[in-house]
């Protein structure tokens, strides 16, 4: 019986250690992940868990699509791993009028 409590206590140890290693992570300035004329991809670390894009990154897109005559269209952002904060935001350059969805 004294086993499965053991195993119970390192699982616990292990999950708080993980969380207390992302909470000491710090944000990072975004830094150009891939571009080319019809995408651009950015990674940095984020503020929280789940993927966050600030309006920096946004603006960073958009000027960069301007260069060819288009718009940035934001495509999602992923995570790089369960352990960080570090993500990668992507968006695509298009022709034309953005138009915005809700929902």
């Amino acid at each position: 019986m004294g086993g499965s409590n053991d195993q119970t206590k390192k699982t616990v140890v292990h999950f708080f250690s993980a969380i207390a290693l992302v909470g000491c992570q710090k944000t990072s300035e975004p830094v150009v992940d891939f571009s080319s004329e019809n995408v651009i991809s950015y990674r940095y670390h984020g503020y929280d868990l789940l993927p966050t894009l600030p309006a920096k990154v946004r603006d960073m897109a958009q000027r960069h699509c301007e260069q060819f005559g288009k718009n940035a269209v934001y495509k999602g952002g992923k995570p790089v791993s369960m352990l960080t904060t570090e993500e990668i935001h992507d968006f695509t350059c298009e022709v034309g009028k953005v138009q915005v969805q809700n929902g």
